[in-house]
């Protein structure tokens, strides 16, 4: 049965549900579970941008405690990041599978932005786009108040994620290389964009954007080689040397 993404249901039983149905077969259901999932987080992450604002808004104690009783009782905004980050790398995953490449490729840039973006975003603001500062943009000549403020910078981020293309990607790995992301967040962050990196580049082979492949195999391979995964980074060189010989005849 088709999963109504507007159903109550939680991260952990979309998350279980996903994984089941992509394990017996059903790439198609195991898609819709973990659309629902990144519908779910992205809700989640933007109720913690409203009670962000609510604070810098309400001074009054009681209003500060109950937004303070909320908060505990929500995961962390890096929480509800880095799982979104998997479910939408998940999700690349099926649209491989289902040779829907562009539909890979948007995801792995989302997700990609989440996992750089975050490695160098210092504010509050959820990890939800390509985001690489935290600086304060609003307008010259005059101040914009805090809730004002949080919620520009919340539209812009959005903003950066819709207009990361290829080009923005392999900028944002340059300026936050695997030795940061492995310094900053461990080897698990780094794996998880060198997972992204070989999907995008297989996506883009198979899109005949043997280019950007190219560029996709090479990152890849470093982000596996900064995590000792020799093996992994040999393959991803095989595949990046096929390509060139295709390119070349």
């Amino acid at each position: 049965a088709a999963l109504n993404p507007a159903s109550k249901t939680d991260i952990a039983s979309l998350k279980k549900r996903a994984q089941a149905r992509f394990n017996a077969g059903d790439v198609q259901g195991a898609g819709e579970a973990y659309t629902a999932m990144i519908q779910l987080l992205q809700q989640q992450l933007l109720q913690q941008v409203q009670l962000k604002q609510l604070e810098c808004t309400n001074q009054h104690a009681a209003v500060q405690q109950q937004a303070q009783q909320q908060q505990d009782n929500c995961i962390s905004q890096e929480q509800l990041s880095m799982q979104l980050l998997a479910a939408l790398s998940n999700r690349a995953s099926c649209w491989l599978s289902k040779e829907e490449y562009k539909e890979c490729l948007a995801d792995c840039r989302a997700a990609l932005a989440l996992a750089v973006g975050s490695a160098a975003d210092k504010g509050w603001c959820p990890r939800m786009d390509g985001s690489i500062n935290s600086e304060d943009n609003s307008p010259a000549g005059g101040e914009t108040s805090e809730p004002n403020r949080l919620g520009q910078k919340h539209k812009q981020h959005q903003d950066r994620q819709k207009q990361l293309d290829h080009q923005g990607v392999l900028a944002l790995l340059q300026q936050h290389p695997s030795e940061r992301l492995l310094a900053l967040h461990g080897p698990a962050r780094v794996r998880s964009v060198a997972r992204l990196l070989g999907r995008m580049a297989v996506a883009c082979e198979c899109l005949k954007d043997m280019e950007t492949a190219d560029q996709m195999y090479s990152s890849a391979q470093g982000f596996w080689q900064a995590v000792g995964d020799v093996h992994r980074a040999a393959e991803l060189a095989a595949d990046q040397a096929r390509l060139q010989q295709l390119q070349g005849s």
